[in-house]
């Protein structure tokens, strides 16, 4: 599926969940195994179930999406807090390189690594007020 279809079949969902499982599709044809879509702004926007602030959704190993949970990683998550600060895509593995990063920022891409997240990529995207969206995506190497 190219951007303009994407763009077409997203305009025409109804709910979050179809909207999300269509990006899951998208970015599995494109090599992707895991995805998220979180909305960073100051409003709170429609999440699917299990999925606190920011993240709207998630598809991840699910120990992972647990844990990360559980232990509020989202409080402290490098590609969360730092998205804001990119205007283009960017590998998380550059935050540490650009980024003086926190112990439990580090915390958070390490344990992430650990449960099989590698290579990931996200995709700042900022709509008409400048709210900033994230997708956040894998890589399979």
């Amino acid at each position: 599926m190219n951007l303009f279809s994407f763009v077409e079949c997203a305009n025409q969902t109804q709910s979050l969940k179809t909207l999300f499982d269509l990006l899951v599709s998208c970015a599995s044809e494109e090599g992707f195994t895991e995805v998220a879509y979180g909305a960073l702004t100051f409003a709170e926007p429609l999440r699917l179930p299990g999925c606190p602030p920011p993240l709207v959704a998630m598809k991840a190993p699910p120990d992972w999406c647990q844990r990360y949970f559980e232990r509020k990683y989202y409080t402290v998550d490098p590609v969360v807090r730092r998205t804001p600060m990119f205007a283009g895509p960017f590998l998380w593995d550059e935050l540490a390189k650009e980024h003086q990063l926190l112990a439990s920022e580090q915390r958070v891409l390490r344990e992430a690594r650990e449960a099989g997240l590698k290579n990931d990529v996200s995709v700042p995207l900022f709509g008409a007020i400048r709210a900033n969206i994230c997708d956040i995506v894998r890589i399979p190497f």
